[in-house]
């Protein structure tokens, strides 16, 4: 019983694969994958500098942004120094500004500021630039050597601004270790107001980032919508 059991499952099974082969049979071949392989070490790279904020130049190691001045100086002349016990009328030196690494690709630069006040728990956040304006800074004096892009944060969400480097042409310049390798401040200091009551005086911050985008492949007309694009996402 177990013996004939067997064969006739063994004959049920032969079946169905002659009918699955009948059916399915075609002549076919395959390759291994063809390798092509792609590498690059070619980079965007810049620096982002404020020397007469915190007495850093481009060729000094050992920056990080908003961290101190320099071998700990305790010069007045210094924006960092000054803005720590800022008073009425002072003017702050503050002066960010790119240069393009020599390992550098041609790219196009771009700075975001953006603008924080401290609230009652003592925790900085954004806020319009207008909540500082109106009461505590003359507005900022951008270098005509940059442009902001229209679509970037407008009134009445302006918390934050972004310029673009365009060498006082509206159109963006590109950095190149083969020609202009650095720009100028995008600002040059912050101006307290003198009418300001003691009891109105307030912590703030003004934060600048620093942004790169490749020049190469890039159209001309593209680069504000692309540089929107990577800092915003």
């Amino acid at each position: 019983m177990n013996k004939r059991h067997m064969i006739f499952t063994g004959m049920v099974f032969s079946l169905i694969l002659l009918t699955v082969s009948s059916s399915t049979a075609l002549l076919a071949d395959s390759s291994g994958p063809a390798q092509n392989i792609f590498t690059s070490t070619r980079k965007v790279d810049i620096l982002l500098r404020e020397p007469g904020w915190d007495g850093y130049s481009f060729d000094d190691d050992g920056w990080e942004h908003g961290l101190g001045t320099k071998d700990d100086s305790t010069s007045s002349d210094l924006g960092f120094n000054k803005a720590t016990t800022y008073m009425p009328g002072d003017t702050i030196v503050k002066d960010p500004k790119i240069q393009l690494d020599q390992s550098s690709e041609d790219c196009y630069v771009a700075m975001k500021v953006s603008f924080l006040l401290k609230d009652a728990t003592g925790t900085y956040i954004n806020v319009d630039k207008s909540e500082l304006t109106s009461t505590l800074i003359d507005d900022l004096v951008i270098s005509s050597n940059w442009h902001q892009i229209p679509d970037s944060e407008t009134p009445p969400e302006n918390k934050y601004e972004i310029y673009i480097f365009d060498g006082a042409d509206d159109i963006a310049d590109l950095l190149s270790t083969d020609g202009t390798s650095g720009t100028d401040a995008l600002f040059s200091e912050i101006k307290v107001k003198f009418n300001i009551y003691e009891e109105n005086l307030k912590d703030f911050e003004i934060n600048v980032n620093a942004y790169a985008i490749q020049g190469t492949n890039l159209d001309i007309g593209d680069v504000d919508s692309t540089m929107l694009e990577f800092i915003e996402d």
